[in-house]
């Protein structure tokens, strides 16, 4: 089947007005997940940046576990499995291939939007706004745990449940009713405003090549990766810079 052809709606094909209400609410966990439960255990990055990342972690795993759990037993009152959102079995050492070549192949455009968007910034004589990751990365350079868990957060916990949420549920469900650049647009856009403005251009561009990777590949394993190195790779740059 082309990709410049949308999906039709039958009911091989997830609901998607469901998928977009999972989507919903899975979005509102996702922004709760790293406020409501260090909130409810009395953790601030300031001064305990370790139980704060642990419970940021916890609570992004929860959401995703939820997530899953609800697409599962709605996919299957219609006959669906998993896969009909790309949380099939995969082969892993070919999603690895296939998630990291996709994304050293779309870097230089990340790269490049992101030195423009600053450099457009210098010309305007505006700063360049600082993250609240950079911030926290600041306090969890003090302690070893709480650095492994902003990682296991930022390259791990956060990529699988982004995936889930805007491969996996939105741009499916703008698929049945949109063609492939379209419901990657949306999608990708959709994506990128979650982020700080600063940031929009390039993790756009980098939503795009995600939705783009799910679309070939019908899994969400090799994009899930792609977003792990992406992360992983402002990690440690961001931990170089800061140190």
């Amino acid at each position: 089947m082309s990709t410049a052809e949308p999906i039709e709606h039958s009911t091989s094909k997830p609901n998607p007005r469901i998928l977009l209400l999972l989507f919903g609410f899975g979005l509102l966990g996702e922004i709760s997940a790293g406020s409501a439960l260090p909130d409810a255990l009395g953790a601030d990055y300031r001064e305990s940046p370790a139980l704060f990342l642990a419970a940021s972690v916890a609570g992004i795993c929860a959401v995703a576990s939820a997530a899953v759990l609800a697409v599962g037993l709605i996919l299957k009152k219609q006959g669906l499995g998993l896969s009909a959102v790309g949380l099939g079995p995969a082969n892993a050492l070919r999603a690895a291939a296939v998630g990291v070549s996709w994304y050293l192949l779309f870097l230089p455009m990340v790269v490049a939007s992101g030195v423009l968007v600053i450099t457009i910034l210098h010309l305007a004589g505006l700063p360049v706004p600082s993250s609240r990751i950079q911030e926290v990365v600041l306090y969890a350079l003090k302690n070893k745990e709480a650095l492994c868990l902003f990682l296991v957060m930022i390259a791990v916990a956060g990529p699988i449940l982004e995936e889930i949420l805007f491969r996996g549920f939105l741009f499916t469900a703008l698929r049945q009713k949109l063609s492939f650049g379209p419901a990657a647009v949306v999608s990708a856009s959709t994506f990128a405003l979650l982020h700080p403005m600063v940031y929009w251009l390039p993790v756009a561009i980098l939503g795009f090549m995600l939705a783009l990777v799910y679309e070939r590949e019908k899994s969400l394993l090799p994009a899930i990766i792609a977003h792990s190195v992406h992360n992983g790779l402002i990690f440690l740059f961001t931990v170089y810079v800061l140190k």
